[in-house]
């Protein structure tokens, strides 16, 4: 009954949207939450992060989630940061910003295969 429609990419889409923590080396899911496909991927950040208890716990997730108040609380809660950089028409990302999201985007897409088997 929450289903909305939201646009992508040119798209539409009606449904909902499916956000996890996963753990990177074994893919297994440990908490979720499911939304409205029209709210924005960032809106369940508070949801999907703990404190760090054991000094280990990292974010990594697409530029959807970069922004000063994110990068504020992750370092509140001691949870290291390896979201990706954006980069903008006036400010384009470096070469070095380029490579650093190449390196993410090697763990991340362990976690986005979950998704994959989620809709084959």
């Amino acid at each position: 009954m929450d289903a909305t429609w939201t646009r992508k990419h040119g798209r539409t889409h009606y449904g909902y949207k499916n956000h996890i923590k996963a753990d990177v080396g074994s893919k297994i899911i440990q908490d979720y939450e499911v939304g409205m496909a029209s709210e924005h991927d960032s809106q369940v950040k508070d949801e999907l992060t703990s404190e760090d208890q054991d000094g280990g716990q990292s974010l990594w997730a697409d530029s959807a989630y970069r922004s000063e108040e994110i990068e504020n609380m992750l370092a509140s809660k001691e949870i290291k940061s390896e979201v990706y950089e954006k980069g903008y028409k006036s400010n384009p990302l470096t070469k070095q910003q380029i490579k650093s999201n190449k390196v993410k985007s090697k763990t991340r897409v362990r976690v986005e295969h979950v998704f994959g088997h989620m809709t084959t």
